[in-house]
């Protein structure tokens, strides 16, 4: 998904709440914050916005070097080939089913 690096360590911490409860009842995670509506989309969690409407889509990200222009899944901090900045782009955008 390429989401790791823009969720927190609270985020996460949501994440793992709400499907850690998944079983016991009907979970929802209220947030705003798209990076973790796009992974709960795809762990099949429920998400709504609170005073934002939410993703209709969801996102796989990828990180090109803006140099080689070579394409990683995983965040590096420069291009492990040529040292230059990556650059996040979208592989694939999916409908979220609400």
């Amino acid at each position: 998904m390429g989401e790791s690096r823009r969720l927190s360590k609270v985020d996460k911490e949501v994440i793992a709440v709400a499907l850690d409860n998944m079983g016991r009842g009907d979970v929802c995670i209220i947030t705003d914050d798209y990076s973790i509506q796009n992974v709960a989309s795809f762990l099949g969690l429920k998400f709504r916005g609170l005073s934002e409407k939410g993703i209709t889509k969801r996102f796989i990200w990828r990180f090109r070097c803006r140099g080689c222009k070579k394409i990683f899944k995983k965040f590096y901090p420069s291009c492990p080939d040529c040292g230059s900045e990556l650059k996040p782009i979208v592989r694939k955008k999916d409908k979220v089913e609400l």
